[in-house]
C-alpha cells in the first residue's frame, strides 16, 4: 500500500510539474513567434522604403541641415550616395544596418512610422554622428511632374506608404 502512496505522489508530483513547464511554456513561445512575427514585418517595411527610390540621408544630425541623395541596390550595395563609410547595406531583425567600405558597421536605423523615416538607433558604440535620419525623396519619375518645371522636395510617407509630393517653386 506505501509504494502505491509513493507512486501516486510520484506521478501527482511529474503531472504536476509538466503543467507548470506547459504553462509556462506556451506563452513564452506565443511571445517569441509574435516578437519574430514583428521583426519580419518591420524588415519588410524598411525594404518597401528601400526599394526603386531615392531617399535623402540627413547625416548631421538632427539640428543640422547637411544631406545627400542615397539609393540602395538589390545587390546590398550602397548606389548614389556611396562612400567610404556608406558603402554595403542590409535590413536584419527590423534594422537597416549601413556598413563602411571595410564591411563593418557603421551606422543602424529603425523605422519609424508615425513620422515616415528611417530614424538613427544612436547607438553610442557605432562611429557615424547620432540623430541621423533617412526620408524618402522623389526623383521625378512621374511624367506630370517631370514636366512641369518644378523642383521636388522630400517627402513624409504616410502610414500606408503613399507618398505626398511637396513642390517648391524655385525653379
Amino acid at each position: 500500500m506505501e509504494e502505491v502512496v509513493k507512486l501516486l505522489d510520484y506521478k501527482f508530483f511529474i503531472t504536476e510539474l509538466v503543467k507548470i513547464i506547459l504553462t509556462l511554456l506556451i506563452p513564452s513561445l506565443i511571445a517569441g513567434l509574435y516578437w519574430l512575427f514583428t521583426l519580419r514585418h518591420r524588415s519588410g517595411q524598411i525594404l518597401q522604403v528601400l526599394q526603386n527610390r531615392s531617399l535623402y540621408l540627413h547625416f548631421a544630425g538632427e539640428t543640422q541641415s547637411q544631406a545627400k541623395e542615397i539609393t540602395f541596390e538589390n545587390d546590398g550595395n550602397i548606389g548614389k550616395g556611396k562612400n567610404h563609410n556608406e558603402t554595403y547595406w542590409k535590413v536584419r531583425f527590423g534594422k537597416l544596418k549601413i556598413f563602411n567600405q571595410d564591411k563593418k558597421l557603421f551606422s543602424v536605423f529603425k523605422w519609424d512610422q508615425s513620422v515616415g523615416q528611417l530614424k538613427h538607433t544612436n547607438d553610442p558604440s557605432l562611429p557615424s554622428v547620432m540623430g541621423q535620419f533617412i526620408v524618402p525623396f522623389v526623383t521625378g519619375r512621374n511624367e506630370e511632374q517631370k514636366h512641369s518645371g518644378k523642383r521636388l522636395k522630400p517627402v513624409q510617407v504616410s502610414h500606408q506608404y503613399s507618398l505626398h509630393l511637396h513642390q517648391n517653386n524655385n525653379t
